[in-house]
This record gives structure tokens, C-alpha cells and sequence, in this order.
């Protein structure tokens, strides 16, 4: 493969890690213990978590599919143009990862999983600030930066699907295999 298709991809691969995986974690507070554990079992935040991690998939391929063309055209030395429709669909899928992030943080944790949480939701905390500055990149005069910049970030995303799958949250690990 090309290297500025494999730029493109893995821009795109990135994109889709930074929506999806906002809906792979949770980092809502764990309950005080009385004599009885409060707040759901594994099984019922892992069923939450897995069926807004299918919803997220759905609502971002259309967007991937946008987002591929436009970053090879980038890398390629595609036009102003170009680098303006790309950091608008980025802007789309940093604001998405936001508020998914947002809403599975207000999410109660299964009593004793704050650790295992957490394995993915520092790595997908610095993923979706990042999708943030590329952002910004892109409105640039060196849009060509932010395709940099989420390249660096396969190591995260990886740290973040190792810490799904470890969690059991097949969904939400499956989503970067796309």
C-alpha cells in the first residue's frame, strides 16, 4: 500500500477510534461501600456500554466513508478546500466523541472495576483531545500536521482496545477492526 493511503487509512481508522471508543468506557464514580455494594453488575454496564458502542458504529460510517477521500486528497496535496471539508467532519466526530465521552462518564461503574476502566479511558481521554488539535491543525496553514498527528495515535487506540477487550467489551473492540 501506497504511503499516503496508508496515511489516509489510517486517518480514517483513528477517526472511527476516537467516536467509537468514546462510547467504550466509563469513568462514572465508583459507589461508597455500605454493608451492600451499590450500582450495576458487570454484565448490566457491559449490555449499556456494548449497545452504545453498536449505535456509535453506525452513526460514524458514514462519516469514515467521507473522511478516507478527503485525507488522501490531503495528503496528496489536495486543495484548502479539502483541508476545510476534512476538519469539518473531524470537528463532527471530535464533538460526537466528546459528549459520548461525557455521557458514559456519568455512567456508575460495577463496584471494583474503577481500575479496568480506567486501562481505557486515560488512553481514550488523550485520543479525543487529540482529534481536538487536529482540528485545529487542519484549519492550519499546515493542514498536513494533523494527519501527523493522529497517526501517532495507533498506539493509543490500541491501548484502548486492549483495555476494552480485557473489560469483555467485544463491541467497542470490534469497532476498530473496521
Amino acid at each position: 500500500m501506497a504511503a499516503p493511503r496508508r496515511l489516509a487509512v489510517s486517518l480514517a481508522l483513528l477517526a472511527v477510534a476516537s467516536v467509537a471508543l468514546a462510547a467504550c468506557g466509563g469513568g462514572g464514580s465508583t459507589t461508597t461501600t455500605t454493608s451492600k455494594p451499590k450500582g450495576p453488575t458487570k454484565a448490566q454496564y457491559v449490555r449499556e456500554v456494548d449497545a452504545i458502542c453498536r449505535t456509535v458504529q453506525s452513526q460514524t460510517a458514514p462519516l469514515i466513508k467521507q473522511v478516507t477521500p478527503l485525507a488522501e486528497s490531503l495528503v496528496l496535496g489536495g486543495s484548502a478546500s479539502a483541508a476545510g471539508k476534512l476538519a469539518s467532519l473531524v470537528a463532527t466526530l471530535h464533538a460526537d466523541a466528546a459528549s459520548d465521552l461525557a455521557q458514559l462518564r456519568a455512567l456508575a461503574e460495577p463496584p471494583g472495576s474503577h481500575a479496568a476502566i480506567e486501562r481505557f479511558m486515560r488512553p481514550l481521554a488523550t485520543i479525543v483531545a487529540s482529534v481536538g488539535q487536529a482540528v485545529s491543525t487542519l484549519h492550519s496553514k499546515t493542514p498536513s500536521n494533523a494527519l501527523g498527528l493522529l497517526q501517532q495515535l495507533a498506539p493509543t487506540a490500541q491501548q484502548v482496545k486492549a483495555g476494552a477487550k480485557a473489560y469483555g467489551l467485544a463491541p467497542c473492540e470490534q469497532i476498530l477492526s473496521l
